[in-house]
């Protein structure tokens, strides 16, 4: 899915994820899909909101950013989706992810640099 960082949608998104990060929370995937203006939920939410969050975390890359999309979570489990992981892994942010927790301890450091990226 191809995502147009000058579309008003993408800036709302970001908008939004920087004033999560000012508040040091975290927004949820339907939290984002809905300020996309997408009301479906299941697998097509998370395909929609997670080629938002790969789009967004491109123009981070470029400008020396921590992953903003960091801050995108389940609603359940407060952490990303395996799309995250894998956004990191092709923008060489990270090498693969086994099962030895280190996806966890990677997000967290990720989430920890957007929020002192953008604090207040």
């Amino acid at each position: 899915m191809q995502i147009d960082s000058s579309h008003e949608v993408f800036t709302q998104v970001c908008d939004a994820l920087i004033e999560a990060a000012r508040d040091r929370r975290l927004l949820t995937y339907p939290e984002a899909s809905h300020i996309m203006g997408y009301s479906g939920k299941g697998p097509e939410m998370g395909r929609r909101v997670g080629a938002m969050g790969d789009a967004i975390n491109e123009i981070e890359q470029r400008a020396g950013r921590p992953m903003l999309s960091a801050l995108i979570v389940k609603t359940k489990s407060r952490v990303p989706g395996e799309g995250f992981y894998r956004g990191a892994f092709a923008l060489g942010r990270t090498t693969p992810f086994g099962v030895d927790g280190s996806d966890r301890a990677f997000w967290e450091r990720e989430r920890d640099a957007v929020y002192a990226e953008w604090g207040a």
